[in-house]
C-alpha cells in the first residue's frame, strides 16, 4: 500500500521444513493466475547437500608492485598509518576492515564542526551567537563509542565548556582566518600529496597554519613541543612551500580545551623529515610491503590489535 513506483514480492517453495509453502494470498491478489501456474517443488536431497557445500576457494590474486612512475595518492592519515605498521595500513586503506569508531574521534568531530562554523561565518562578515555555536556541536555529536551514558554526558559536558571558552576567547580577536578547511594537493616525486588546512591565517606577509586539536594538554611547554614535533603539521607546512612558493612563518596546534596554542616557526631544515617520511611510505607502499611492526604502544592503541596475528600487548 506504500509503493509508489515499483513493488518486488518474493515466495520461497522450500524454507527448509518437510512441506512445500504455499504462495501468500497477497502475491496471489496482485498476479492472478501467473502466480498460480508457478511450479512448486521440493528441494531434492542433493540440492540440499550442494547448497550446504563449502564454497570453491576462490584464485588468489598476488597484487603487483607499482611502478615508481606511477601516481601514488598520499594523505597523512595513509602516512601515519604506514609509518606506524604497514599491516595497520593494510587493514585501513587496503581491505578497510570496519570497525567501531572510538569516542574520541566523534567527540573531536564534533568539536571540529563547531569551531568550523564558527570560524565560516567570521569569515563572510556573520556573527554567530554562543547559543549556535553550541548548538553546532550538539549537532553533530553523536552518541556512539562512549563506555556509558555518563561518560557521554561528561565528555558533552567539557565539550560545551571548551566551546564556551574559546568562544569568549575568539570575539576579542578582530582578524579573520585567510582560509578555513581549505583542500590541497601536489605531486612530489609520483606521489600525488593531498589534505586539508583547519585554518590559515595572515601574520605580517606570512601565513600561520592552525589545527585544532581535542587533546588534554595543560602546559605550554606540552603544546609547544607537540607542535614542533608534529608529523602532520610538517606535512601541512611542506604542502604550503609546494603551493605557494614559500614556507609559512610558523604552524600551530590550538588545543581546544585548554584554550593552549603550541608555536613552531618553520624553517627549510625542518622538511627534510617529512619528505624521508613520504619516500619510506611510498617505497613501501609501491612494494606491497605490509608486514606488522609491532610494538607496545603502537599495538595498544590499535583499533585492529583484537585480530592481528603479530599484535604486542603486554
Amino acid at each position: 500500500t506504500r509503493a509508489k513506483e515499483e513493488l518486488y514480492l518474493a515466495s520461497a517453495s522450500d524454507y527448509g521444513g518437510r512441506r512445500v509453502r504455499r504462495i501468500s494470498k497477497f502475491v496471489l491478489e496482485s498476479l492472478g493466475e501467473e502466480a498460480k501456474t508457478r511450479e512448486k517443488k521440493k528441494t531434492t536431497p542433493l540440492e540440499k547437500i550442494e547448497r550446504f557445500m563449502p564454497k570453491a576457494e576462490s584464485e588468489k590474486v598476488t597484487p603487483g608492485v607499482i611502478p615508481e612512475d606511477k601516481i601514488l595518492p598520499l594523505s597523512y592519515y595513509q602516512l601515519d598509518d604506514y609509518l606506524t605498521c604497514p599491516l595497520k595500513y593494510k587493514y585501513v586503506h587496503i581491505l578497510r576492515v570496519p570497525i567501531m569508531e572510538h569516542h574520541t574521534v566523534i567527540y573531536g568531530r564534533a568539536m571540529h564542526d563547531a569551531v568550523t562554523k564558527y570560524f565560516q561565518f567570521k569569515m563572510a562578515g556573520k556573527r554567530m551567537e554562543l547559543g549556535d555555536l553550541l548548538r553546532a556541536f550538539e549537532a553533530s555529536f553523536q552518541p556512539e563509542g562512549f563506555l556509558d551514558e555518563k561518560h557521554q554526558e561528561e565528555r558533552f559536558r567539557i565539550g560545551k565548556d571548551a566551546l564556551a571558552r574559546f568562544f569568549k576567547a575568539e570575539e576579542k580577536q578582530e582578524s579573520k582566518p585567510l582560509f578555513i578547511e581549505k583542500d590541497f594537493s601536489f605531486i612530489y616525486e609520483n606521489n600525488k600529496i593531498s589534505g586539508r588546512f583547519d585554518r590559515v591565517d595572515n601574520d605580517g606577509d606570512r601565513a600561520v597554519i592552525i589545527d585544532f586539536k581535542t587533546s588534554e594538554i595543560t602546559k605550554q611547554k606540552d603544546a609547544d613541543k607537540r607542535a614542533k614535533e608534529s608529523m602532520q603539521l610538517a606535512l601541512y607546512a611542506f604542502a604550503y612551500k609546494h603551493i605557494f612558493g614559500v614556507l609559512p612563518k610558523r604552524v600551530e596546534l590550538y588545543f581546544l580545551e585548554s584554550g593552549l596554542i603550541g608555536k613552531h616557526e618553520v624553517i627549510e631544515e625542518n622538511l627534510g623529515k617529512i619528505k624521508e617520511n613520504i619516500k619510506d611510505a611510498s617505497s613501501g607502499i609501491r612494494k606491497h610491503n605490509f608486514e606488522a611492526t609491532p610494538a607496545y604502544m603502537a599495538c595498544a592503541y590499535c583499533a585492529y590489535n583484537q585480530i592481528c596475528p603479530k599484535a604486542v600487548l603486554k
